[in-house]
């Protein structure tokens, strides 16, 4: 996601690493932004007769959609629609890729989307893939829209933040994270729009060994995220030795997933079709349209069912740590 090379010139410019599909999709339309630029969108529809909802996915820093989809596109398996799209300058979008373009194409995006939720009535949700977050979080909190729920994958708040992380490890690479404050910007960055943000049930999700993003900046923006009563990320977690991913809820359904035995931004991946399913009962679950995940009703028994579905199938498990009333 990050390299030397990004930590030079101005306004994050090279942060970002579009590229462009040879071939431009049949399906896809394009959609005005507020940037100036038109975006490249493409809808990836279920085949359920009683589709559940709509997911906007907002991707991260390279590639595009095309390429990117892999992170959604199975949930329309699971009854859902999914809206791909790329910001300015990525895949067939007009412009260039530039932090304040991002920013005005995803308030644009969420506009976009909630005239679909208002004319389909289905539920609307949000999933931000690494950089993705950080970009929706910054839009949402200036384009306030109602959404039945979100999920924050990888990600992080300050661009600042993840640049110094990514100084630090390189030899001698601690002597110069200051040149981060330098180098990069927080102009659109959530960090300063945290404060700000509308409450939505929340799903945080990170890779333990992700050497890209580190776990601590989903941590921080976890215990950011509005809620009633939250949990202390110091609190520790229950389950069996083995459990390979711990679950951390609060009573408002702000939880957080940290994940064994993945790399960055892979977990919602077909690679892990395992945590694919509880995503997508997680989604079920908010909506109102399914049944409880682990750590609801039936606790023992739902983790008894995981904890050997994992044993079988060498995959991430899942256990769940629930606050009583």
């Amino acid at each position: 996601m990050l390299s030397l090379g990004v930590l030079q010139g101005c306004g994050n410019r090279l942060f970002y690493y579009p590229s462009t599909p040879e071939t431009v999709h049949p399906d896809m339309r394009l959609v005005s932004s507020t940037s100036g630029n038109q975006l490249a969108t493409r809808w990836l529809v279920t085949d359920s007769l009683n589709p559940k909802g709509i997911v906007l996915h907002f991707h991260g820093n390279s590639g595009h959609m095309d390429a990117t989809q892999e992170k959604v596109s199975w949930l329309t398996d699971y009854g859902y629609h999914v809206l791909i799209f790329d910001y300015s300058g990525f895949g067939h979008s007009t412009g260039k890729a530039r932090d304040e373009a991002m920013y005005h194409d995803a308030r644009s995006m969420l506009a976009f989307s909630a005239d679909v939720q208002k004319q389909s009535g289905l539920p609307l949700f949000v999933v931000g893939t690494s950089t993705g977050g950080n970009v929706f979080l910054r839009a949402w909190a200036d384009q306030p829209i109602p959404l039945a729920g979100m999920i924050i994958d990888s990600s992080f708040t300050s661009y600042v933040d993840v640049a110094a992380f990514t100084l630090d490890q390189y030899w001698l690479g601690g002597s110069y994270a200051w040149m981060a404050d330098w180098l990069m910007r927080d102009d659109y960055a959530a960090a300063r729009a945290m404060p700000r943000l509308s409450s939505a049930p929340a799903l945080v999700v990170h890779c333990v060994e992700d050497t890209v993003v580190p776990i601590r900046t989903s941590e921080q923006l976890f215990a950011q995220l509005p809620a009633t009563l939250p949990e202390a990320l110091s609190e520790p977690y229950w389950g069996q030795a083995d459990v390979r991913v711990r679950h951390q809820k609060d009573k408002q359904h702000k939880q957080f997933w940290r994940l064994d035995g993945c790399q960055h931004a892979r977990a919602m991946t077909n690679d892990f079709p395992y945590v694919q399913q509880q995503i997508a009962a997680w989604l079920d679950e908010v909506s109102g349209q399914g049944s409880a995940l682990a750590g609801e009703s039936k606790d023992e028994n739902r983790v008894e069912q995981i904890n050997e579905q994992a044993a079988s199938d060498s995959e991430m498990s899942l256990t769940a740590h629930r606050e009583n009333p």
